[in-house]
């Protein structure tokens, strides 16, 4: 604690001393002497000074004991100035105890129970016992002296800084005064230099700042001209970018056109191939098609002299088995068609008495369409068995009598099932006459749903007519031959036809720019063959009233065939289903004696509910052949 003491003393006493006044000093050795001395520090500035007058004012007002109410009146503590002390001074309106801290109570011995008797036994000197400080050892005693010395030599030193801070105290005070003195006298000579000197700092840093001003404008226009220079290197950079853009746009759209390019050349090249594939393809198909061809030429050329001697020696027996000159006779030949008419009281294949009628062999139209085979059987009756095998196996067979007319024809499926197409001798068949009594047809209903012209009827219409039914009842079933002939039965069935299709004066070939309008007939008929391949279509053939009746009877047959040609190779209308016949200008469309196109025409039927179907009576051999009786 001496130690500290001495420290504080040396640092007070070391720290330098000045005169308040200098000057006064150096004129007279005994006021400087008597001058008050004062710590050294930094001169006051007048806000300073002002603030401290103000605090000190502040302290010296009024005060009371404590100096924290003026107003009050002090109490022990200060802290309650309308109260009266107690021992403890924290409750002035109680009356203290022994130990101040319950005011209302009386005290007892211990001060801690008010309301207490006092108790009669006094607390008295304990007993030192084993281990009581008394009882201690000579050491113990020792340590317990040495801490109350020690704690005795503290309380001193504290004493000794409490006194020395007191008189620093002071001494701050004298030099608060002594400041105040030396502010109210006239500036010093070295205060003066100072303030010049303060003076001319202003000027300089005043000057500094104008310079920093003039700089500042300098470095604005610099950086105003350096900002104008980036606009314009900006610009500069847009217009480069947009053009470097633009040379891109291009770039990217020439590769976009040499790549379409390039796939187009691929494109192109890979279609080279395919149809060069293709042709070599179709070139090895063709030469495999003329292969068989070739094979099925020679063998219908086998087969048409087989016929054509057959044929001549049907004509030198035709009078013989038919007595022709008593029941037929013939008018002309010609283009392979046969013109002839009946005598009274004959029944000779499709003739009627007073009619003239033409006839042609159809094997060369169904030979020639997806034949796999074809062949003639000799039958023991005199008859000929004609068979063609189409690709898929299906047999079509046509049984022709000795003067080649058609007795019947069907179909015969794998597993020998028969469908008849249509038959000339049916069971009931008895030689007699072809022309038979029907009344003729009552139809009430629209002319458009019985007569339907292509080029003004839906694709509906056209099909409803090739599936459509008899538009009165019949009440029975009637022969090819008797359907050929007889114009009322005929009747019954709603016809189409054909005002699409334009023949020249004289002429039975199709224009092939007029081919394309046979597709609603032709696309219905085959939708319907689709649905019943056992369809039978009758096509008619018609010319108008101008030429030779002979001739006109001859191109309508053409007509009617070239028409049933037309529909087997473009729309796959099996020939089998499709029965051709001429009928000249017997039933003209539009009555004149002159040409007229209208009347130049095909019309078609669905025969198939009129025709004799007795599949059940053909009898059939382990080979799929019908059975013949000898005679």
């Amino acid at each position: 604690m001496n130690a500290i003491l001495r420290l504080l003393t040396g640092s007070l006493m070391a720290l330098p001393i000045v005169y308040a006044n200098p000057a006064a000093a150096q004129e007279s050795g005994k006021v400087a002497q008597n001058a008050p001395i004062v710590l050294a520090q930094k001169a006051l500035t007048p806000e300073q000074i002002a603030k401290r007058k103000a605090a000190k004012a502040k302290r010296n007002a009024n005060q009371n004991r404590q100096g924290n109410n003026p107003k009050a009146r002090a109490n022990k503590k200060g802290n309650n100035p309308k109260a009266r002390a107690n021992k403890k001074g924290n409750n002035p309106q109680a009356r203290a105890n022994k130990k101040g801290n319950n005011p209302q109570a009386r005290a007892n011995k211990k001060g801690n129970n008010p309301n207490a008797n006092p108790n009669a036994r006094k607390a008295g000197p304990k007993k030192a016992g084993p281990n009581s400080p008394a009882a201690g050892s000579a050491a113990q005693r020792k340590k317990i002296q040495q801490l109350k010395a020690n704690q005795n030599k503290k309380q001193r030193s504290q004493r000794a800084i409490n006194e020395q801070k007191a008189r620093q105290l002071k001494q701050n005070r004298n030099l608060d005064a002594e400041q105040k003195v030396y502010n109210q006298q006239a500036p010093s000579a070295a205060r003066q230099k100072q303030l010049q000197n303060l003076d001319a700092l202003k000027k300089r840093r005043q000057q500094q700042q104008n310079q920093l001003k003039t700089q500042d404008r300098k470095l604005d226009r610099r950086d105003e001209a350096l900002d104008q220079r980036a606009r314009q290197l900006n610009r500069r950079d847009q217009n480069l970018d947009a053009r470097q853009r633009q040379v891109n746009q291009q770039a990217r759209t020439r590769r976009k056109i040499q790549t379409r390019q390039v796939q187009r050349n691929q494109a192109a090249l890979q279609r080279a191939k395919q149809r060069q594939n293709a042709l070599a393809k179709q070139i090895n198909t063709n030469r495999n098609q003329r292969a068989r061809l070739q094979r099925r030429n020679n063998r219908l050329e086998r087969q048409r002299n087989w016929l054509q001697a057959q044929r001549r020696n049907d004509r030198r027996s035709f009078r013989r088995n038919f007595a022709w000159r008593e029941r037929a006779r013939i008018v002309d030949s010609r283009r392979d068609r046969t013109i002839f008419t009946a005598l009274a009281g004959a029944a000779v294949g499709a003739a009627i008495v007073g009619t003239y009628y033409v006839y042609h062999n159809d094997s060369d139209r169904i030979y020639s369409w997806r034949a796999r085979d074809a062949y003639v059987d000799d039958l023991d009756n005199g008859w000929t068995r004609n068979v063609v095998i189409r690709v898929d196996g299906i047999r079509v067979v046509t049984i022709r009598d000795v003067d080649g007319f058609i007795v019947r024809r069907y179909r015969v499926y794998p597993g020998n099932r028969v469908v008849m197409l249509y038959d000339n001798r049916p069971s009931w068949w008895d030689e007699g006459d072809l022309a038979v009594e029907v009344a003729p047809v009552r139809y009430s209903g629209p002319r458009s749903s019985y007569i339907i012209e292509p080029s003004e009827a839906s694709i509906d219409d056209v099909y409803d007519a090739v599936i459509a039914d008899p538009v009165d009842e019949i009440g029975r079933t009637y022969t090819l031959q008797q359907i050929l002939v007889n114009r009322n039965l005929r009747d019954y069935m709603p016809r189409i036809d054909l005002d699409t299709i334009n023949f020249a004066l004289g002429s039975a070939e199709i224009p092939d720019s007029e081919l394309d309008r046979l597709d609603a007939v032709g696309a219905a008929m085959e939708a319907a063959i689709k649905e019943n391949p056992d369809e039978v279509y009758l096509i008619e053939g018609h010319t108008d009233a101008s030429g030779d009746d002979q001739e006109n009877l001859i191109l309508s047959d053409e007509r009617s065939t070239a028409v049933a040609n037309a529909l087997t190779q473009y729309y796959d209308i099996p020939p089998e289903n499709l029965v051709t016949q001429g009928y000249g200008e017997q039933f003209l469309k539009v009555e004149t004696s002159g040409p007229d196109q209208r009347n130049r025409r095909v019309a078609i039927r669905r025969i198939t509910p009129l025709l004799a179907n007795e599949s059940d009576t053909i009898a059939l051999d382990s080979e799929g052949n019908e059975i013949f009786e000898k005679q």
